[in-house]
């Protein structure tokens, strides 16, 4: 599993983990000490929140808080978080294509993302 996710992890961006027959393998800087790292907050502005029961890997159901966000292209931190994740869209749509979206000929772009919420365990105690 380490091989083939070094050798596509150009293509990944640095919060993606791959989970094959039970054993999870992250991306180089995807973990710290055991634990992943997740965005602090969804980039964008929330334009709808929602929750909906989703089936894990182990065929248990959970509630998952998600959200929806509109992000314009001409904010730099978007740009930079879209440039780190838009290698997975050729993963998903067959003819996927690197867009610019802080691009001034003919507009902004401005992108719909859907976030899934986290809990952030790290402070924990156990």
């Amino acid at each position: 599993i380490d091989d083939v996710v070094k050798k596509i992890q150009s293509s990944l961006p640095p919060i993606a983990s791959v989970t094959i027959n039970g054993s999870s393998t992250a991306t180089e800087g995807a973990k710290s000490d055991g634990k992943f790292k997740y965005l602090s907050h969804p980039v964008g502005v929330v334009v709808k929140s929602y929750r909906r029961k989703i089936k894990n890997d182990n065929d248990t159901v959970e509630e998952g808080d998600f959200v929806i966000t509109l992000a314009k292209g001409s904010d730099p931190s978007v740009a930079s978080y879209h440039n780190a994740i838009q290698p997975l869209a050729r993963w998903f749509i067959e003819t996927a294509d690197d867009v610019n979206i802080s691009d001034e000929d003919g507009g902004f772009w401005t992108v719909l993302y859907l976030f899934r919420k986290h809990e952030d365990k790290s402070s924990d105690d156990g």
